[in-house]
């Protein structure tokens, strides 16, 4: 046990802000983090959230929540049904792998997406990236 008060040293000099990658621009981007999240919308719907890494030491992590789809959300929805699938199939296509992959084994894989840049709702004037599409190359 800690005897009196630690001192924390850290070098403030170090802070700067984080960039984003220009909008419509393709990136290639590895897998660094993984969760899967209630859908917020959609009952009986899991998201995969993850969070990407450009290879770029100053530009922000790009996150995406995939929804998973599954048998309830076809049965109930055969249109968004479809474009879900649609996108966890670019989504894969693009990280080479096909289903089922326990989530902690997408960590490390790297495939390409054409980036969105796109402004932070609760934060006007800060900008966030995501992904517009997944794409094989």
């Amino acid at each position: 046990m800690n005897e009196g008060p630690s001192m924390i040293d850290v070098d403030l000099g170090d802070a700067k802000p984080l960039r984003t990658l220009p909008n419509n621009s393709e990136a290639r981007l590895t897998i660094i983090k993984v969760s899967i999240e209630d859908h917020k919308k959609r009952a009986n719907v899991s998201n995969l959230h993850l969070w990407l890494d450009c290879g770029e030491s100053d530009v922000d992590d790009v996150q995406v929540w995939l929804p998973i789809p599954n048998y309830t959300w076809k049965a109930d929805d055969m249109k968004s049904y479809t474009k879900a699938v649609n996108r966890f199939k670019g989504f894969c296509q693009a990280f080479s792998f096909t289903p089922p992959i326990s989530d902690d084994r997408l960590i490390g894989l790297s495939g390409w997406a054409i980036i969105s840049e796109e402004e932070v709702d609760m934060n006007p004037g800060r900008f966030r990236n995501s992904v517009r599409d997944f794409i094989s190359k």
